[in-house]
């Protein structure tokens, strides 16, 4: 154990299962492997749950000074990522180090990235289900910048967003490994995936919110258009020309996220929100219902966990202070605020010119409820029309007010034989013969109630009746009773016949 572990063994991934790190965590199997790390799944034995452990290596940093800044800076920003909590984050629980090797300990996240489900499913999506899964996205990405120091999440594709089987969506990846690169790691080094990342990200400028509203931008269009990113870096047409089914309105907020200088994009992931918003509401063709924390998306082999209904508020401000300044301008343009220089705080925080909170300003257009909309499940295709001849099944399922004529028999034959039976018991007053009459005519009353109230039940009229249902059944009660209380006065008459 102690080869693989050796400090001048730079290959990560290498550890065997079974194997057990910090004295806790029991390896199971290796999840993924990338260029300065890999994650395994692990056994936490101490919690008896099982969780993520991430592998960084720092063999490959030339000099002793270069890996001790890198443990300690990883240090810090593990500590950092502890401190999140948000259901679209997994948690960070522990870290700790092992033979020259930093681990992180997080939450297991089950299900699908969605560059799988592209692989299964792919592009062009509906632009109402893109729309509904930009928003839990925005909301994740939004809590990050808001917090201090800001946290930029810089690697924004397909590969590090994670469908849980409830269908919620989790950022995963933040991308540590940066740290134990060789040579220092300043926000200028390269750093992220080309066709996603911003150009700043490239040497061209310093990074901050804006270079992840870029990089949601053109996942969105992928999604929308099926243009693969990655095939023309930093070359993307507009969204309606590829896919005609994408409003104008949209194609052009995904141009202003997607802006080369970060100065004429959106200066916040709430900026980008409610331009999305207001150009869903204002085309006809979209109607965007999703619940919260979850992304409407293509249905892959998972169903949800409850039945979805949309809701009928459009989208609101968010609750937390957003950090973004997006002035009183409309939606398509956002805020001239100038691009400030980060400082040297770790994940790239804006210096001279932080972000402040949002002017409050309504919508560019004063909002008109849609007409009524056909709503349709995110996690499965929707229904076949009903055929004509077939409405008339689907009206008759409906339980109606009126009663039928039988079931209304059975009720009054039951409650007559009911009376009859119960004057049995008054024999003493009329006589022994004329109780026993009473008692054998009501008993058999009851008898021919029951069998009317059997047939009533049966009925597939009286089935869809509300009165005829209950009638039914009192009936038969009414009869059951009377049959018992017409054994009772016999047994009574006998009794008094022998003394």
């Amino acid at each position: 154990m102690s080869d693989l572990l050796s400090e001048e063994n730079s290959k990560t991934g290498a550890l065997p299962p079974e194997l057990i790190l910090g004295y806790r965590y029991l390896l199971k199997q290796r999840l993924g492997q990338g260029g300065m790390g890999a994650v395994y799944l692990a056994y936490d034995q101490r919690l008896d749950i099982d969780c993520a452990i991430k592998e960084m290596s720092t063999a490959l940093l030339k000099t002793e000074e270069e890996r001790e800044r890198a443990r300690k800076s990883f240090h810090e920003e593990a500590k950092l990522l502890a401190r999140l909590n948000h259901p679209n984050l997994p948690r960070v629980t522990d870290h700790f180090s092992d033979h020259g090797r930093e681990y992180l300990v997080m939450e297991f996240v089950p299900g699908e990235t969605l560059a799988t489900i592209l692989r299964n499913s792919p592009p062009p999506w509906p632009v109402a289900d893109v729309v509904a899964f930009a928003e839990p996205l925005t909301e994740v990405l939004h809590y990050l910048h808001s917090r201090t120091p800001p946290i930029i999440f810089r690697d924004l594709k397909p590969a590090n967003i994670m469908r849980t089987p409830e269908g919620q969506v989790k950022l995963i990846d933040f991308g540590i490994a940066r740290l134990f690169k060789p040579g220092q790691s300043q926000d200028t080094q390269a750093f992220g995936t080309m066709g996603y990342s911003a150009p700043e990200q490239y040497g061209t400028g310093q990074t901050d919110a804006r270079s992840d509203v870029y990089a949601l931008g053109v996942l969105l269009h992928q999604l929308m258009t099926g243009h693969d990113p990655i095939a023309q870096p930093f070359n993307v047409p507009l969204a309606h020309t590829i896919n005609a089914a994408v409003p104008e309105a949209i194609s052009s907020v995904l141009m202003t996220a997607m802006s080369h200088d970060p100065q004429t994009r959106f200066a916040s992931m709430v900026a980008l929100r409610r331009a999305l918003s207001n150009a869903s509401q204002h085309s006809a063709d979209v109607y965007v219902a999703q619940r919260p924390g979850t992304a409407a998306l293509p249905n892959v082999g998972y169903a949800p966990s409850a039945q979805m209904r949309p809701t009928s508020q459009p989208y609101g401000p968010p609750s937390s202070q957003p950090y973004g300044q997006t002035g009183s301008q409309p939606y398509g343009k956002p805020s001239s605020q100038p691009y400030g220089q980060p400082s040297s705080q770790p994940y790239g925080q804006t210096g001279s010119q932080p972000y402040g909170p949002p002017v409050a300003q309504p919508y560019a257009q004063p909002y008109s409820p849609p007409p009524p909309p056909t709503y349709a499940q995110p996690f499965s295709p929707p229904a076949p029309p009903m055929h004509p001849a077939t409405h008339h099944l689907q009206a008759s399922s409906v339980p109606k007010a009126k009663t039928t004529g039988v079931a209304q028999t059975a009720q009054i034959m039951g409650f007559l034989s009911l009376l009859l039976t119960i004057s049995g018991f008054f024999y003493e007053d009329m006589g022994r013969d004329a109780g026993i009459f009473m008692g054998f005519f009501g008993g058999f009353a009851g008898f021919v109630s029951l069998i009317v109230s059997i047939v009533a039940i049966s009925l597939k009229a009286t089935r869809e009746s509300i009165k005829g249902r209950s009638q039914s059944v009192r009936g038969l009660i009414f009869a059951t009773v009377a049959m018992i209380l017409a054994c009772v006065v016999f047994a009574i008459i006998g009794a008094a016949n022998q003394y």
